[in-house]
């Protein structure tokens, strides 16, 4: 496939859906509380396959190195909370604005609605099996982080933080999508045989997930409220795009991995480095009463900007040395 039908893809899966939901919601066509069963049906069914065919087809052959993959994404991670810290500093925030803004900072959108279908999109199964490794650390560290920095900055929150810890041990959401990668890396060691269909069904498998993800968050989408953030913003953007690839890199080589999985895992670093603000920093906010427009304008404002950064990802990754 070459470079303009990828971006032609990417850009009918990721943004005409999601404009196609925005509309629907103002024209009254579908009510945006679909939203919600929508996603998580799809969480539940696509995501579990995709998921599941990721870690089946893992290149295990060094174990040690392919549990580095989740370690790098931790590094790049912690590392993107480290900066946000200090910009929210310098930038003066205090109370629910400094712990949206460093929820904001540390939550990327890697996971298979965005971030690890790019890398499919450009290096086909082998980046999407390194990109469901890499995202394994979101849960564990990302999302249990960000849950006590938000506890910590929070004003009357509605869940306690032990609370949400235990719903989220619970929740199907979390489990299932967990579950399916540990049968994936089963299947995987236990060298069984993939039947010729499974690829074929997940390319189309990832292609829905993402249309369908995109649509959904159209239905919530409020362009009203985008304003009155654009330091936060230009300050996020500039950690989403820039910051965080070079960390990933700079972890990527301190470790000494620049060829592994054929020089197919630093250009997965790169591209989940390079991406935007995560819904789950949204999700976050509100469930802590954080500052909800802040969180929500960074995560429209970043999603967008990451059009732009598509060719020059492509370029950096998929034509690099």
């Amino acid at each position: 496939m070459s470079p303009e039908a990828k971006f032609a893809v990417m850009a009918a899966c990721i943004y005409l859906p999601l404009g196609l939901g925005y509309l629907a919601r103002k024209a009254g066509c579908v009510n945006p509380a679909v939203s919600k069963p929508l996603q998580r049906i799809n969480v539940l069914t696509l995501e579990v396959l995709v998921a599941f065919v990721g870690c089946w087809t893992l290149d295990l052959s060094s174990p040690g190195r392919a549990l580095l993959v989740p370690v790098i994404g931790s590094l790049v991670s912690v590392g993107l909370l480290g900066v946000g810290f200090a910009v929210s500093g310098v930038m003066g925030h205090t109370g629910t604005r400094r712990g949206a803004f460093v929820v904001c900072a540390m939550m990327s959108n890697i996971g298979m609605s965005l971030g690890g279908f790019v890398c499919y999109m450009f290096h086909g199964a082998a980046g999407q099996s390194l990109a469901v490794a890499y995202t394994s650390h979101f849960l564990p560290v990302c999302y249990v982080v960000a849950v006590a920095v938000a506890s910590y900055y929070a004003v009357g929150s509605r869940m306690g933080t032990r609370e949400l810890l235990v719903d989220m041990v619970r929740n199907p959401i979390l489990v299932v999508p967990i579950a399916a990668m540990v049968l994936g890396i089963v299947m995987n060691v236990a060298g069984a045989a993939m039947p010729g269909w499974v690829m074929p069904v997940n390319g189309v498998a990832v292609v829905v997930l993402v249309s369908v993800h995109s649509f959904a968050i159209g239905l919530t989408l409020r362009l009203s409220r985008v304003r009155g953030y654009w330091r936060e913003v230009a300050a996020l953007t500039v950690m989403k795009f820039a910051v965080g690839p070079l960390i990933g890199v700079g972890v990527v080589y301190a470790l000494g991995q620049w060829g592994a999985f054929d020089g197919v895992l630093w250009r997965v670093v790169v591209i989940e480095g390079a991406m935007p603000v995560a819904i789950f920093a949204t999700i976050v906010s509100n469930l802590f009463d954080l500052d909800r427009d802040l969180a929500n304008t960074a995560w429209v404002l970043t999603t967008l900007a990451c059009a732009a950064m598509l060719p020059i990802l492509y370029v950096v990754t998929a034509t690099g040395p």
